[in-house]
């Protein structure tokens, strides 16, 4: 079995129902479900099937995108946290170090894919998308300009005249509009 294959079959990191967050956080689970339902919609949060036809969440990246921590003691004595697997309380001790590690693993990722720029803030993206359609618009805002140039085309050769001078308006738009796109990427204006 690959690497890729494992990591489908059993997802790393700490995952805890709904249910169960809303306890350790002690607010209702209505509250952190439409939370949750909120995050995942925006693509911050990952959530799988668990047992009993429950909804399990990444725990690392539910408090990452909500700007807070989960108190991991308090798992260790919910129902919904993995029973260990030997009685013994080093062994309680050595599981709940995995997880906190598992936890702790989960958001090193989240903070490197944000370094590498694979995560990008919602609204940095929503204000590059505005900045986008904005120069797409004065784009096509300047077409009613080019009517007389199209009129002496259409005079001049017909169809075929003015076939020639949309191929150019066209180029001239997809040159204007590369340029702009270009001055967006290159950084933040005011």
């Amino acid at each position: 079995m690959s690497e890729s294959d494992v990591a489908q079959t059993e997802p790393i990191g700490l995952w805890l129902s709904i249910s169960a967050l809303a306890k350790l956080r002690g607010v209702s689970k209505q509250a952190i479900s439409k939370r949750a339902e909120r995050l995942h919609a925006q693509g911050l949060l990952s959530r799988r099937d668990g047992p009993r036809s429950t909804v399990l969440i990444n725990v690392a990246e539910f408090d990452r995108a909500v700007g807070d921590t989960t108190d991991l003691a308090r798992a260790t004595t919910h129902a919904d946290a993995p029973a260990p697997k030997k009685e013994g309380a080093a062994l309680v001790y050595s599981d709940e170090q995995a997880r906190r590690v598992a936890y702790l693993a989960d958001i090193a990722k989240l903070d490197l894919d944000e370094r590498l720029g694979k995560l990008a803030p919602i609204d940095a993206i929503e204000a590059a998308m505005v900045r986008c359609a904005e120069a797409m618009v004065r784009i096509i805002d300047q077409l009613p300009a080019r009517a007389d140039d199209l009129a002496i085309a259409v005079a001049a050769e017909g169809a075929p005249g003015a076939r020639a001078a949309l191929k150019g308006f066209a180029r001239d738009l997809r040159e204007t509009l590369a340029r702009e796109l270009k001055l967006i990427a290159s950084g933040p204006q005011q």
